[in-house]
């Protein structure tokens, strides 16, 4: 009787031990994914940060190569720099306010500030937010844009 409760301990053990690897190695997948999840949040960050750069620095030229390739192969880029260069609307500041990325998309909300280049309106900046989507290609983030009617080729 003695040696049967011996043998059963032993198989507690080493069920216990079994249970406790695999616990541990639950945590560090998880660990692990939300670090590759916050690396890959601050990647995005750092692309939009260099977009909205562009924007309010008036470059169309730089800001159009973080559009997604489909949006490119729709709006050319004399189009994509007569649209933006002839907006009525100029952004001078811009804050990100929320990052989200899961499975090679991402959700941006930016708070920017902006003015109007209307003489007939009194020179003030106004506060905007919204919500931008990204996604991954390959190894790159583009902004996923929509082009605006009749600005195609």
């Amino acid at each position: 009787m003695a040696l049967g409760g011996i043998k059963i301990r032993k198989k507690i053990l080493v069920i216990f031990i079994l249970m406790l690897f695999s616990a541990i190695g639950l945590i560090q997948c998880a660990t692990k994914t939300h670090l590759v999840r916050e690396a890959e949040e601050e990647i995005l960050k750092t692309r939009v940060r260099e977009y909205w750069a562009h924007r309010i620095k008036g470059e169309w030229d730089k800001s159009y190569l973080f559009e997604s390739p489909e949006y490119r192969e729709k709006v050319s880029l004399l189009n994509y720099i007569n649209q933006h260069g002839r907006s009525l609307v100029k952004w001078v500041d811009f804050e990100i306010t929320e990052i989200a990325v899961k499975n090679g998309e991402g959700k941006v909300k930016v708070s920017g500030k902006y003015m109007y280049l209307i003489p007939q309106v009194k020179k003030a900046e106004f506060q905007r937010l919204t919500e931008e989507l990204w996604g991954k290609v390959e190894t790159q983030w583009f902004r996923l844009s929509q082009p605006l009617k009749g600005a195609g080729l």
